[in-house]
């Protein structure tokens, strides 16, 4: 049997990269160059996506921090009590409850302040 060289779905395959790198400077025309570029993006993104996921955790920590030291509580202290009385919520949810107030009057009953 002879070899098949430009078979459909090789051209399939070829069409779909070249789309997916569609807007990327000077990636286009050559497939090979394409389909690194497309390998490239997903690092980048996926880095990107915890840096920034990272950076919006500072951003709740900081939202706790300040409304914290309004009511004169430290956020370490804060904290060290949550662990320790095993309250298990995250820094995102933990800065909504504490802009609405409800977080810290739960705690203040628990701390007897």
């Amino acid at each position: 049997m002879s070899r098949v060289k430009c078979c459909i779905q090789r051209k399939k395959k070829h069409k779909k990269i070249k789309k997916e790198s569609k807007g990327f400077i000077g990636r286009r025309k050559n497939f090979k160059i394409s389909k690194q570029a497309i390998i490239k993006s997903f690092l980048y993104s996926r880095r990107d996506n915890k840096k920034k996921k990272n950076i919006f955790r500072k951003e709740y920590i900081k939202k706790i921090n300040y409304k914290l030291k309004d009511k004169g509580i430290k956020y370490n202290f804060f904290i060290k009590k949550i662990r320790r009385y095993k309250i298990k919520i995250n820094k995102k949810i933990l800065s909504k409850l504490i802009n609405k107030n409800i977080f810290l009057i739960k705690f203040k009953e628990l701390l007897g302040c």
